[in-house]
């Protein structure tokens, strides 16, 4: 097996910029701006279609409704559990993208230092803030379809179809 060389000398510069974007002061800007934007929002959206579509193809929420239970302690229950699992999602994301992160500032020599306390405590909430919305989309598409399989489609049809479409018209 050969292995191939650039043909073109790669620039210093752009590699040592390219890996100051990669470090732990820069952890929350990256994470919301490259994470959560694809793969966040396609598993929240998904989450939230199952916290609600479920009920209905395995016919058990009219069972749930006739022990008692008011329909808004139901649904202020399954957003709670909701918010939960979102939460768990963004601070693993938060933790893996903090190791990788320091490795690469260990590995390439640069700076390990974190970002301040209060950047990390937006950036975890900005990215709680926009897993929930996304949560919430499934969830409504889930309760308006009465089903999941449906409301994921349409979900992820709006997320990487619809709305590649508008930014392309707003640039």
């Amino acid at each position: 097996f050969a292995v191939l060389a650039p043909t073109e000398p790669v620039e210093a510069g752009l590699v040592e910029e390219q890996l100051s974007t990669l470090t732990p002061g820069n952890l929350p800007l990256y994470l919301l701006l490259f994470l959560f934007p694809g793969l966040g929002t396609a598993m929240a959206l998904i989450l939230g279609a199952l916290a609600a579509g479920s009920e209905y193809g395995w016919g058990t929420l009219r069972i749930i409704l006739s022990q008692r239970s008011d329909r808004l302690g139901v649904l202020a229950g399954k957003l709670l559990a909701l918010c939960v699992l979102l939460l768990l999602f963004v601070l693993a994301a938060f933790l893996a993208g903090a190791l990788s992160s320091l490795a690469v500032a260990l590995f390439s020599g640069l700076s390990p230092a974190p970002p301040p306390a209060a950047e990390l405590l937006q950036g975890l909430g900005a990215g709680l803030l926009i897993l929930a919305l996304w949560a919430t989309l499934g969830f409504a598409f889930a309760t308006l379809v009465k089903g999941t399989t449906l409301a994921v489609g349409l979900g992820l049809i709006y997320a990487f179809v619809v709305e590649q479409v508008l930014k392309g018209l707003s640039t």
